[in-house]
């Protein structure tokens, strides 16, 4: 196939998506209100604040901080009033820790992950696949991730009648990339049938 007869084929691939369990997530935030990284943030904001201060569409986090800090204060029998930054923020970690979150999930909630890419963060330990119009990011490649690539790909593309659909797989942990592969190879949820179609990076 030429190549602008190709590109022309796959220009209704856009918009941006979460795979979650073969369901998938409109993530665009050109479009809609939160893109891939915001839902990663908000997904972990959920598993750990109090219900009090989750509102259905967001969660005020600054609050649910303040709410454990002045708890912590109370607990220590410190006045708040008189601790410094550095003393809130101590106070701030050590409430959080206990409450189960790890160094990386309290990085990106509170925005300070210089280091940690928290799509990434949501590809390798929530198992979310991650598409952006022809492109698949995911951790793994086993039968069970192809099936749910395949189910969600054809949940956010199901509008696009195209018999012969292509898309790029990037394994990111193996940096492994599958270059135009079928959604009906895809389907077969077969790792071994994307073999022909694969390349190191």
């Amino acid at each position: 196939m030429h190549w602008y007869q190709r590109m022309t084929k796959l220009a209704k691939l856009s918009g941006e998506w979460w795979i979650i369990d073969g369901d998938v997530m409109f993530a665009d935030g050109d479009v809609g209100e939160v893109n891939h990284e915001g839902m990663v943030v908000d997904h972990i904001k959920r598993q750990y604040a109090d219900p009090r201060f989750d509102y259905g569409e967001w969660v005020d986090w600054q609050k649910f901080e303040e709410s454990l800090l002045s708890q912590r204060a109370a607990d220590a029998g410190l006045d708040l009033a008189s601790l410094d930054h550095r003393s809130k923020y101590k106070l701030i970690l050590e409430a959080l820790t206990e409450l189960g979150m790890t160094q990386d999930e309290i990085s990106i909630v509170r925005e300070s992950h210089s280091n940690i890419d928290p799509r990434d963060w949501g590809l390798k330990h929530l198992g979310w696949k991650r598409v952006k119009g022809r492109s698949v990011d995911t951790w793994t490649l086993t039968a069970g991730d192809l099936a749910s690539i395949a189910r969600g790909l054809g949940e956010a593309y199901a509008d696009v009648e195209e018999p012969e659909l292509v898309f790029d797989i990037n394994v990111v942990s193996t940096r492994t990339l599958y270059e135009d592969v079928p959604i009906a190879v895809i389907e077969l949820n077969t790792p071994d049938e994307l073999l022909p179609y694969r390349r190191q990076y």
